[in-house]
């Protein structure tokens, strides 16, 4: 299952926005072992900044929303200096593409490490890290 994990820039148009994207993709919030509908997200989009982390499951797979990553408190602001814009393209529909501002590989492994969940410690040797000078 594809999994993609977003920092959002807390504002209150980012939220809005965030939710209305969700709300397209017919999201549901995972709660513990259930998922549950997003009417509270959708009536109330700055309820989002109540928790640090959450996961949403749509069609086409998780989508988890992060405002503090491990290691970086101030969140996007943390992340923004060292990343970079990468063009996304769909592989179904090549003609369907989106410029996405993505962290630098570095940040996303320090944070990993640092957040220290199963699903993320799994995932780090997996990942190749260039050293840095």
């Amino acid at each position: 299952m594809t999994e993609i994990d977003i920092v959002l820039k807390d504002t209150h148009e980012n939220r809005r926005r965030l939710v209305s994207a969700l709300d397209e993709l017919d999201a549901r919030e995972l709660v513990g072992d259930t998922d549950e509908n997003i009417d509270e997200l959708r009536s109330d989009p700055d309820s989002m900044g109540d928790s640090i982390f959450r996961t949403f499951v749509t069609g086409f797979g998780e989508v988890d929303v992060v405002l503090r990553p491990a290691g970086f408190p101030n969140g996007y602001q943390d992340l923004i200096e060292n990343a970079f814009i990468a063009t996304v393209q769909d592989e179904r529909e090549p003609g369907l593409t989106v410029n996405a501002i993505v962290a630098d590989v570095r940040d996303i492994y320090k944070s990993k490490q640092e957040a220290g969940r199963r699903k993320d410690v799994q995932a780090l040797p997996a990942h190749k890290i260039p050293s840095v000078c």
